[in-house]
């Protein structure tokens, strides 16, 4: 598959700097799916159940590394919620383990001190624009990665091979997704 090209429809994605849509990047940040925080969590998850399937310590010890992983999330009340995994863990049947502990995690878990830089998101607006926010040398950068508008645009740089740049549109360029007319500030400002 190649890079920064829609796989259904084989259409480049184009790519704009967040900072000349601002309204459009607080969408996507405000809505959408953040994509970073759900793979800290998905990961949480599996180091929780990797725990709860070691067969090989006590439970008191089981215990500890629990209320350890799930405070250094920083998960607020890591001593409770350890102790409920443990109590409410059968051990006998893990088989639904990782769909449990992930239930715990979006319901039961409340992360007071969850930092991260540069985090990625996705979004689908209202007319089924697909978006998503990504990051390059600290600048925010906003993919089209469906769009009921095409566009062309100078190819991006190296940086992001095949894809159309929306800060530069060129009537000689290529083809690429582009912003949808709501979002477009080209058009907004003509």
């Amino acid at each position: 598959m190649a890079a920064n090209i829609n796989p259904k429809t084989g259409i480049p994605y184009g790519v704009i700097s967040g900072n000349n849509v601002p309204d459009l990047l607080d969408e996507i940040m405000t809505n959408g799916t953040n994509l970073t925080f759900e793979s800290f969590k998905q990961e949480l998850v599996d180091t929780i159940c990797n725990i709860l399937r070691q067969d090989d310590v006590t439970p008191q010890e089981m215990f500890l590394q629990l209320e350890k992983t799930i405070d250094e999330a920083g998960v607020w009340g890591a001593y409770n919620i350890a102790k409920n995994i443990m109590e409410d863990t059968d051990f006998d049947d893990l088989a639904n383990l990782e769909k449990d502990i992930g239930s715990v995690v979006d319901c039961d878990f409340q992360f007071d001190s969850y930092q991260a830089e540069e985090e990625e998101y996705i979004y689908t607006d209202k007319n089924g624009n697909e978006f998503q926010l990504g990051w390059l040398g600290g600048a925010p950068l906003i993919w089209v990665l469906k769009s009921d508008n095409i566009v062309c645009a100078r190819p991006c740089s190296p940086c992001v091979p095949n894809a159309g740049d929306l800060d530069n549109l060129n009537d000689g360029g290529i083809e690429c997704y582009g912003l949808p007319v709501e979002w477009d500030w080209t058009a907004l400002n003509n």
